[in-house]
C-alpha cells in the first residue's frame, strides 16, 4: 500500500498582532498562496486548514482563485481540523504540519524531514531551531496519522486543542533536542526571525521576496544567505 503524504498548512485571518497577516503581500503574492506554494514545490499534496468563521471567508476566496484545496473547521479547536482531514489515512500515512506565517520552508526541508522520519522509524519528528542554528520561523513538524490518532483518543486541554502537536510534543522528551544533519546551518541564524508575526518582521523579510525571480522556487538554505 502506498504511504500517503499531505503537507496540512494552517492559516487564518484574526491574528492579534498582524490582523490579515495571511493576505499580506510579496512579490504581489498573499502570504499564505506564497507559502502553499513553496512547501508543494516538490509536488507534494497540501491543503489548507482554515476555520469556518466569517474572518477566513476572504482567505477561502484568494485560496478558490489560485486553486489551493482548503478546509474549514473549528476556530479554536484546530487539533480537530488535522483530525478531520486526515479521517481516511491509513495509519501509516504522514502529516507536515507548517504555518502560513513561516514562507521560508519549502518542499525540500518536506523532503528531508520525510526521509528523516523514515529512517529513525518514529512517528513524531520537528525543527529546533535553536539546536540547528536556524532563525526562528524555519519550522516544521512530521508526524504519522497513528501518532494524530492516538492523541485524538486523549483528554485533551484547551491549549493542546489549539497547538495540535503540543501533547505529542511534550509526550517525546526524547526527541526535543534531535540533530537533523543535513538542516543544520554552520553559521548561527538562531537569535534572527523568518516568521511573520508582527510588522516589523514583514518589513525586514519583505525585500528578500521582492527580490527573488522566482519565489515559489527558491531553496530554503538560499534564502539563509540573503539575510
Amino acid at each position: 500500500m502506498t504511504q500517503k503524504v499531505l503537507i496540512i498548512l494552517q492559516a487564518r485571518n484574526s491574528s492579534k498582532r498582524l490582523p490579515g497577516k495571511s493576505l499580506s503581500f510579496f512579490k504581489k503574492i498573499p502570504l499564505v498562496v506564497l507559502c502553499a506554494r513553496r512547501l508543494a514545490n516538490t509536488g507534494r499534496r497540501l491543503i489548507v486548514a482554515t476555520s469556518n468563521d466569517r474572518s477566513d471567508d476572504y482567505l477561502c476566496h484568494i485560496l478558490e482563485r489560485n486553486k489551493i484545496k482548503y478546509f474549514r473547521g473549528s476556530l479554536k479547536n484546530v487539533f480537530s481540523r488535522f483530525v478531520k482531514i486526515t479521517k481516511k489515512f491509513n495509519k501509516r500515512g504522514l502529516i507536515i504540519r507548517a504555518t502560513a506565517d513561516n514562507p521560508f520552508p519549502d518542499g525540500r526541508l518536506v523532503e528531508i524531514l520525510i526521509d528523516e522520519l523514515k529512517r529513525r522509524e518514529t512517528d513524531y519528528l520537528r525543527i529546533n531551531n535553536k539546536i540547528h542554528n536556524l532563525p526562528y520561523g524555519i519550522s516544521l513538524e512530521i508526524f504519522t496519522a497513528k501518532k494524530l490518532f492516538e492523541t485524538s483518543k486523549k483528554k485533551l486541554n484547551r491549549q493542546e486543542l489549539e497547538h495540535v502537536t503540543l501533547n505529542m510534543y511534550k509526550n517525546s522528551r526524547d526527541l526535543k533536542n534531535t540533530l537533523i544533519k543535513k538542516i543544520q546551518y554552520p553559521k548561527n541564524l538562531s537569535k534572527k526571525r523568518v516568521t511573520v508575526d508582527t510588522l516589523q518582521d514583514y518589513k525586514r523579510i519583505y525585500p528578500i521576496f521582492e527580490k527573488l525571480r522566482n519565489p515559489y522556487a527558491s531553496n530554503w538554505k538560499n534564502l539563509l544567505k540573503k539575510l
